[in-house]
């Protein structure tokens, strides 16, 4: 967290501005149809993502090939997986020793540099963060971007409040994460540590227990009308990054994303609309679209 700090985040936010249009560019030189997914989606936020673990640019299709294989759920995937996961992590330990011997003021050398409980972080620990950063930090604001846009267009009523006003995205960005659940549950499971009921529920000592987001942010008793789209709600407390010892260490830099992404299309794109039907993802953790063809005037 230490090395998550505002400052350096929002250093980003210009690239990632620069980023969005430079592929929106790309998209309107193609002309339309252009598929929203690999077209924008997917490059955005991993040139972001490796502009801040320092990896040069010639590296990145690398990371995206590696981030896809350990998102894997085919079992036949699982060798490849385990061989990805070995170039990955010797990669990143080239990297931390590359800033450990030359520091530079960039986030990688603040992540080995870092305190936790007063100790620097040892080797795997920073391994296994820069993996989380990567995996998080890519794969769910890719599958956010389209999903996002993917329901806003299906909903013309709220695109068409964006373009409007576009200082409303911030406020949007957070409904949209209430709204739209990246993933049906938490990843991990817990175990009940005692019997406890749950409505009508009797969850028994030992019990496998899933967290349900989904459930938590379209709770009746927390939103008006949960099931409701509203740009225009106040969303604070959402679930979409977690809560507590478990919130998404990398939330600031996710809403600096999906911010970016969705002011450029609005911004550039304002007749963009959907020209075939959404081809959904069915052997990864995340919810998101595969394809999403899209077209414009």
């Amino acid at each position: 967290a230490q090395a998550f700090t505002r400052r350096r985040v929002e250093a980003l936010r210009p690239h990632a501005r620069d980023y969005a249009h430079q592929l929106i560019d790309r998209m309107l030189a193609a002309g339309p149809p252009a598929d929203l997914v690999n077209d924008y989606a997917l490059p955005l936020p991993l040139a972001l993502i490796c502009e801040l673990l320092g990896v040069p640019v010639q590296d990145r299709d690398r990371f995206k090939v590696w981030n896809d294989s350990l998102l894997s759920t085919r079992p036949e995937d699982a060798d490849q997986t385990q061989r990805h996961l070995g170039e990955l992590a010797a990669y990143i330990k080239d990297l931390v020793a590359e800033r450990r011997r030359a520091p530079r003021d960039d986030f990688m050398t603040a992540l080995t540099q870092a305190d936790e409980k007063g100790e620097s972080l040892n080797e795997e620990q920073l391994l296994l963060l820069c993996i989380a950063i990567l995996v998080a930090g890519y794969e769910g604001s890719a599958s956010q971007i389209p999903n996002f846009i993917q329901v806003l267009l299906d909903n013309p009523a709220q695109w068409q409040q964006l373009k409007a006003d576009p200082e409303q995205i911030p406020q949007a960005v957070e409904e949209l994460l209430r709204y739209i659940p990246l993933a049906s549950a938490a990843m991990f499971v817990h175990y009940a540590l005692e019997d406890i009921q749950v409505g009508e529920t009797l969850v028994r000592q030992g019990d496998a227990v899933f967290a349900s987001i989904g459930a938590a942010n379209h709770d009746p008793a927390r939103f008006e009308n949960p099931q409701a789209l509203d740009l225009q709600r106040d969303a604070s407390g959402h679930f979409g990054f977690g809560h507590g010892l478990h919130h998404c260490i990398g939330s600031a830099l996710a809403r600096v994303e999906l911010q970016e992404a969705l002011h450029a299309l609005v911004v550039r794109l304002p007749s963009l609309q959907r020209c075939g039907d959404v081809q959904w993802k069915t052997a990864t953790f995340f919810r998101g679209a595969h394809c999403l063809p899209v077209t414009w005037l």
